[in-house]
């Protein structure tokens, strides 16, 4: 083997031990006995019931070692693991109540102490993904999404999932709430979407589409116009998206329609035809829903031309 190649091998081997050590420490595996705590193995026992879905233990024993491990360690955070893992299984037992001390607790936690333990960033995103299943909760829906928020903030302020967040809290409320408070939602999402590199935008396209819907619902339709426009201006730069595009140029043409500006309305409704995929499952029903707005368009141009004389 020449050198340059016994050199290479050792850098491989190099890389290969950083890599191991870095997964090591992130996972937590012990490196040899002496440094497994009792605060360890009361919480891999905890875990080990929680795994295979006895909640019941899991909560007790997860109970027994934050009421020990703060006595006798109360920096250990091992206590802020059995705390989320605790909320988590209270939640899933439809305990909302019983979780919120610890949800209080676990949300005013120094935030330098995630960064010393990325396991316990997953339990508190495990925790955030249990509240998001609340939504359709009557009682906690709306708090529950709330906290999900609230979570996914404190792990990160710049969470990647935040927008979701919003997205979800934008849809609860469209639904039960109020379209005000839908729209001021997800225009939080929008904001943190529109600096994304332009490969990912997919999603702020979206969310624009779903913008300018609610702003035709609710008859603000300069706003709706503006929304639908930049949005079918973000996807010609990047492509893709047919169905999309076919909604933005139904939603032209809606605003347009009832603007008065049925000629304007008519393009709209030509490029969105021109642009329904041919193996959409749904095109029978999208090309439907499209011909009736079409109609209705121009019903109201021949009624408006007939008034004029």
């Amino acid at each position: 083997m020449g050198d340059r190649a016994v050199q290479a091998d050792k850098m491989n081997k190099s890389l290969t031990w950083t890599v191991i050590a870095i997964l090591l420490q992130t996972l937590r595996v012990p490196a040899c006995a002496g440094t497994h705590t009792v605060a360890d193995a009361m919480f891999d026992s905890a875990s080990s019931a929680d795994i295979s879905e006895h909640y019941e233990d899991a909560a007790a024993k997860y109970q027994d070692l934050i009421s020990k491990i703060k006595h006798s360690d109360p920096a250990n955070l091992t206590i802020i693991r059995a705390q989320a893992r605790l909320a988590r299984i209270y939640l899933l037992q439809n305990h909302f109540d019983k979780a919120e001390p610890l949800f209080y607790q676990l949300t005013h936690t120094d935030r330098s102490k995630l960064d010393l333990a990325p396991e316990l960033m997953i339990d508190l995103d495990d925790l955030s993904d249990t509240y998001v299943k609340l939504a359709k909760d009557p009682h906690y829906g709306y708090e529950g999404l709330k906290h999900c928020l609230a979570l996914r903030k404190h792990i990160n302020p710049n969470h990647p999932r935040l927008p979701d967040a919003y997205r979800q809290l934008s849809e609860y409320c469209a639904g039960s709430r109020s379209g005000a408070e839908a729209i001021d939602w997800i225009l939080k999402a929008i904001e943190i979407e529109r600096h994304y590199a332009p490969a990912k935008q997919a999603a702020l396209i979206r969310d624009e589409n779903y913008l300018a819907s609610m702003y035709l619902a609710g008859n603000v339709l300069e706003k709706a116009r503006a929304t639908a426009q930049d949005a079918l201006d973000t996807l010609s730069k990047n492509g893709g998206g047919s169905r999309l595009v076919v909604q933005l140029h139904t939603t032209l043409a809606c605003v347009y329609t009832r603007k008065g500006f049925y000629d304007l309305a008519e393009k709209e409704y030509q490029l969105a035809l021109k642009n329904i995929d041919t193996t959409d499952k749904d095109r029978k029903a999208i090309l439907t829903r499209i011909m009736s707005f079409r109609q209705q368009n121009e019903l109201l141009r021949k009624k408006a031309k007939g008034g004029r004389h």
